[in-house]
């Protein structure tokens, strides 16, 4: 990862900012808005964040280059690579803190989907069944 995506990400997370900013709310209804809102703050929050993890490993990958191996120089780009990483896990916890909605859907597939697939599960399980009758006759005939 290098500074083009850094740029990118920061050039369309702006473009995003103003396009939502240039809506027309007359038009728009209410829920969309607060959509449209929470949509932008999880983007400006992601691009931050992405900013913050992003911007090390660009700068130690530039520098580290340029030096002799040791053991502080082999800190610094395992630190970099280390944060770099969750760059991979945020976007799930942004959207949980920022986003109502988002929040609703995961609490409502998890939970009520998941979870009730599972307690059904287990109670069918404690279910006594008859033994079919066809199985005795084949026991009973070896």
């Amino acid at each position: 990862m290098g500074t083009l995506p850094l740029i990118v990400i920061v050039l369309f997370g702006l473009l995003v900012y103003y396009n939502v900013r240039n809506l027309s709310y007359r038009t728009v209804p209410l829920v969309r808005r607060e959509l449209d809102k929470q949509l932008t703050q999880m983007v400006l929050i992601q691009v931050i964040h992405n900013v913050f993890v992003l911007t090390p490993f660009v700068i130690v990958t530039l520098i580290v280059v340029n030096y002799q191996s040791n053991e502080l120089t082999n800190f610094f780009p395992i630190l970099a690579i280390d944060i770099h990483n969750f760059y991979f896990a945020s976007p799930f916890y942004i959207y949980m803190c920022v986003s109502k909605r988002f929040r609703q859907q995961f609490i409502h597939v998890f939970c009520n989907i998941h979870f009730n697939r599972l307690r059904q599960q287990i109670l069918n399980n404690n279910r006594v069944l008859p033994q079919s009758t066809n199985s005795s006759i084949n026991t009973m005939q070896k």
